[in-house]
């Protein structure tokens, strides 16, 4: 250390590069940086990953930076800026009476969307741009942040659905759930969050939050290992349960990015994201 600190910036980046560039690193080899797990690297499976997929969401996934197509599929969608007519597919009710949702740009790269007051008016949007599949597919990292503003008097989803759904909350929420997807949910008149895997009418579920609270930004996401475990996040941190899945309540074909609001009461409902992440590792 004291030779690096006689050193200009310039001189140091050189001698690092020189010594970074002669190791050879073979699986389970480790770079530290300083103390403790978040300060350290380690090498397995040809890409750069952190060491243990149970202390944080992403902890075991590759780098967002990772831009080899052939390894990994990333998504890395800000909000910054989106136009609903060209990239997604909205659903709603409006056309039974229900009222017109509005959807805004909000600062720092938040889409925000509001349901109309009428009693069970709903809004989803399903962006079939990118598809996942998660039965007999390699290994996924998947999170968004959201909040809403009512916590017990509407309903919510967000997450991964099957693709060809022509109405997640008919297919959800008012059916024997006989939707194949992946996904966040929480129901009118409650205000337990939940994580559900659902194959058909088979399907498990997973409390993530007991009480669910209003204008609260949330950030939750799920690793599915890629075999037979998801294992859910809040706020990066593992919940401490996992989805033990079967072949029946794994999500099969394409899935697609979803998620809505309906109303559990004659008042206005908003739900805000700010940002959706996710890689999975190629076959």
């Amino acid at each position: 250390m004291a030779l690096i600190g006689l050193l200009d910036e310039a001189q140091v980046e050189a001698y690092m590069f020189s010594i970074l560039s002669s190791w050879t690193m073979n699986d389970g080899n480790l770079i530290r940086f300083g103390s403790g797990i978040n300060a350290q690297l380690g090498w397995d499976a040809g890409y750069m990953q952190g060491p243990n997929p149970y202390t944080g969401l992403w902890q075991n996934a590759p780098s967002l930076s990772y831009s080899d197509p052939s390894v990994t599929q990333i998504l890395d969608l800000q909000f910054h800026q989106i136009d609903i007519d060209d990239d997604w597919t909205q659903i709603d009710n409006a056309g039974a009476g229900m009222a017109v949702a509005t959807l805004q740009d909000e600062e720092g790269g938040v889409i925000a969307f509001t349901c109309g007051s009428p009693l069970a008016s709903y809004i989803e949007y399903l962006w079939q741009t990118n598809n996942w599949q998660i039965n007999g597919a390699e290994a996924l990292w998947w999170e968004t942040r959201f909040q809403t503003d009512d916590e017990t008097d509407l309903d919510f989803f967000i997450g991964l659905v099957d693709r060809n759904t022509t109405d997640v909350f008919a297919d959800l929420f008012d059916t024997d759930a006989d939707l194949d997807g992946l996904y966040f949910m929480k129901r009118d008149g409650g205000t337990v969050l939940q994580l559900e895997s659902h194959n058909g009418i088979n399907g498990s579920n997973i409390q993530i939050i007991d009480t669910y609270a209003a204008n609260t930004w949330y950030r939750i996401g799920f690793f599915w290992d890629g075999s037979d475990i998801i294992y859910p996040y809040i706020d990066g941190v593992f919940s401490g349960s996992t989805i033990k899945v079967s072949t029946d309540i794994v999500p099969g074909g394409l899935l697609a990015f979803a998620f809505g609001i309906r109303t559990g009461e004659v008042a206005n409902k908003t739900m805000k994201i700010d940002y959706i992440r996710s890689i999975q590792l190629r076959s």
